[in-house]
């Protein structure tokens, strides 16, 4: 924890290294290294608690249903707005590390077994490939299928306008004109 702070007219305000909101935890440099670690630590809890159970009382289906809905999710939360877009190789590789656990943890294998082929047959894309199908998928959704209707209302020509600066300038002309019945 930083010891700055501010004094306005509500009280002091103190900074803080990381702030969590819904779900997700950033660091003062806007990172998500501190949401992957806290992240990796509720699904190794996780993930024992499934390893207690696992044998005695869970099918293969139901681990998986129950790996996939507990820590499958944690693993890709704020996967699909891309805020995993592009961390670092170390985040990911601890991400990867935990889902590999978890498919060892699933099937009742050894340690000493490699998790590649585990995945593999429960169909579990690795945590890279994982962010960039969440990201394409996202992407083709937006243009595809859920597109606004504003953004469906606009010409032809100002949707295939392919330069950032070209777009912003017919959009706001467009708009402006709308806007004023010019």
């Amino acid at each position: 924890m930083s010891s700055q702070q501010v004094t306005g007219r509500v009280g002091h305000v103190q900074f803080t290294d990381a702030v969590k909101l819904p779900g997700v935890t950033l660091d003062s440099t806007l990172s998500v290294d501190k949401h992957i670690i806290d992240g990796t630590r509720c699904c190794h809890y996780h993930i024992r608690a499934v390893r207690h159970i696992r044998r005695p009382l869970l099918t293969l289906n139901t681990a998986k249903s129950i790996a996939v809905s507990i820590v499958g999710c944690r693993l890709d939360y704020c996967n699909s707005v891309g805020l995993l877009y592009g961390m670092s190789q170390a985040n990911i590789d601890k991400l990867q590390r935990v889902q590999n656990i978890l498919a060892r943890v699933v099937v009742g294998a050894p340690w000493t077994c490699s998790s590649l082929n585990i995945r593999r047959d429960l169909h579990w894309l690795p945590v890279g490939r994982r962010i960039t199908y969440k990201l394409c998928l996202t992407t083709w959704k937006t243009l595809s299928v859920s597109a606004p209707s504003t953004w469906n209302s606009l010409h032809a020509h100002i949707r295939s306008i392919d330069t950032l600066s070209t777009f912003k300038r017919h959009l706001k002309f467009h708009i402006f004109q709308s806007a004023f019945a010019v």
